[in-house]
């Protein structure tokens, strides 16, 4: 992943997948690569904490959103 395809992931809001099948809405608030796996540092938008991910939905935001 490119630093601007990086860039375009921050302080947008995604679903994530918990193993459980729980599905939450998060902020991206970083995204690094490491040992050749992309992660994306994210909180909830409701609750508390932080948390590095490997996988995020990725969705286009609605115009009138």
């Amino acid at each position: 992943m490119t630093a601007a395809e990086s860039t375009a992931y921050l302080n947008k809001r995604a679903p994530i997948r918990v193993d459980n099948g729980l599905r939450i809405h998060v902020l991206i608030v970083d995204v690094k690569t490491a040992y050749g796996k992309t992660r994306f540092l994210v909180e909830p938008l409701e609750g508390a904490g932080r948390a590095w991910v490997e996988h995020v939905e990725r969705h286009e935001q609605r115009k009138d959103a």
